[in-house]
């Protein structure tokens, strides 16, 4: 077997290090997500709180057009009533009158109720506007922070993986060839040797092996074929 060169344990830091930048590389866009999410979620409920008052202006208008339309046909009735002839036909336009003054009454108490509710329909688009705008500048500040957070990781993933491909060229083209393999199915090429076995399959690892590592041998896991390296501190 080859002896390992010093920096296969930088290697192992190095690929480390990478998978923790990976992880933020995954976890900062689902959070940046989240916000925008957040804020969406409030410029809906406005949206909503606008469509409620709306509604609410709407059926107004329908109930106020509505007695306008019975005022009008109940004024017919009443100059009608003015110049009938028999008590046949006043007795027909009175009820007439009755009736429409009676339904004029109904609606303008439902234009009373849609009035009422008109002002606690703005009070609450007011409300989820300013909600949705405080929302919206929190939300900016942390999506802003996030992404300057992302930048940053992108920046030192980069600047670690050139460090990775210049380990991988110093260690030679065995090790390089080993990595490469096993990085084709698995998202690390490198295991620690942790209580008995293999860190990343959990295999346990013959004796000799791990004896073997110790010294500074190269060997690959036959199960998963990870590069060994000692535990950590070791």
């Amino acid at each position: 077997m080859e002896a390992s060169p010093p920096s296969l344990l930088l290697l192992a830091e190095t690929e480390a290090a990478l998978l923790a930048l990976e992880r933020e590389r995954t976890r900062l866009p689902q959070a940046i997500a989240a916000c925008e999410a957040r804020a969406a979620a409030g410029r809906e409920a406005a949206a909503q709180a606008h469509q409620g008052l709306d509604a609410t202006e709407k059926e107004r208008r329908a109930h106020e057009a509505e007695v306008q339309d019975l005022s009008v046909k109940r004024g017919k009735f009443q100059a009608q009533s003015a110049v009938v002839k028999t008590n046949k036909e006043y007795t027909t336009l009175l009820h007439e009158i009755e009736t429409h003054s009676a339904r004029i009454a109904e609606v303008e108490d439902k234009i009373l109720l849609a009035m009422e509710a008109i002002e606690s329909a703005t009070e609450a688009a007011k409300q989820a506007d300013a909600a949705a705008r405080q929302t919206d500048q929190e939300v900016g500040k942390e999506v802003a922070e996030l992404r300057a957070q992302l930048a940053e990781v992108e920046k030192s993933f980069a600047q670690r993986v050139e460090e990775r491909a210049a380990l991988l060229g110093a260690l030679g083209p065995k090790v390089e060839a080993m990595y490469a393999r096993v990085m084709k199915t698995r998202s690390n090429g490198i295991a620690r040797i942790e209580h008995g076995g293999c860190s990343a399959c959990h295999r346990t690892l013959p004796p000799e092996v791990m004896n073997r590592v110790s010294a500074g041998e190269v060997h690959a896991c036959s199960s998963c074929h990870c590069i060994l390296v000692p535990a950590a501190g070791k």
